[in-house]
């Protein structure tokens, strides 16, 4: 099976838990105000559960799903050292720097849109230095689509041309 089948999936599931974590802030957000989301309200209201438990199931379907792909995507960068793509220490690196990412845009969630777009982007072009100093050929885990590494750095379905 060819390295980009398998990994640009996974990032493609990585970039799903970043858009998840951007709802889970706005989720949050809400739940500070003393409310829930919607889908939370409807399923608590028609069949009479208890909305706190309701979120609780929906939260921890949630931190499944990023376990499952967290593990899926481990397992595909584990496939490319196997299969000589990318050596053992440009594995770890591309590991501790997904994990980077994440903690980076989960922090953004608290930024204004314009100024989150500019990070972003910045974000985006270190990316991009970070993985010509390492080797690394980035189009095999982000693609060059409009999700891809074009698109990295953009959010709410704006897209580089």
């Amino acid at each position: 099976m060819d390295i980009k089948k398998m990994i640009i999936p996974a990032l493609l599931l990585s970039a799903v838990v970043l858009a998840g974590a951007v709802g889970v802030k706005t989720v949050s957000a809400v739940q500070d105000e003393g409310t829930y989301p919607a889908i939370i309200q409807k399923l608590a209201e028609r069949f009479n559960l208890n909305t706190d438990e309701v979120k609780q199931v929906f939260d921890e379907e949630r931190q499944q799903q990023q376990q499952r792909m967290r593990a899926s995507f481990e397992e595909r960068v584990d496939q490319a050292v196997v299969e000589g793509t990318i050596t053992e220490e440009q594995k770890e690196a591309i590991l501790q720097k997904q994990a980077e990412l994440q903690n980076q845009h989960e922090a953004l969630m608290d930024f204004a849109p314009e100024e989150r777009r500019a990070v972003m982007q910045k974000n985006r072009q270190e990316l991009e230095s970070w993985a010509q100093e390492n080797g690394i050929d980035l189009s095999l885990f982000l693609g060059n689509g409009p999700r891809g590494i074009k698109g990295f750095g953009k959010m709410g379905g704006e897209h580089s041309d």
